[in-house]
């Protein structure tokens, strides 16, 4: 819910916006007997955020020189 405000926010204001999902288990799976693993490192994730975000700056940057 609050990412889709978000991104009615951005696209009337004329900015970028951008959300990152993580899913912590997969409670099917579960119920099927299936492996459920989870990972509650949110590490890579971070970086991955931090990586888009330079290379969006590079990009405008580039744009508008």
């Amino acid at each position: 819910m609050e990412s889709s405000t978000l991104f009615i926010v951005s696209q009337t204001r004329h900015v970028r916006s951008g959300a990152m999902f993580l899913c912590l288990a997969n409670q099917e799976r579960e119920e099927a007997g299936l492996s459920n693993i989870q990972n509650h490192d949110l590490k890579p994730l971070m970086e991955c955020a931090v990586q888009t975000i330079k290379i969006l700056i590079e990009k405008d940057e580039a744009e508008n020189h």
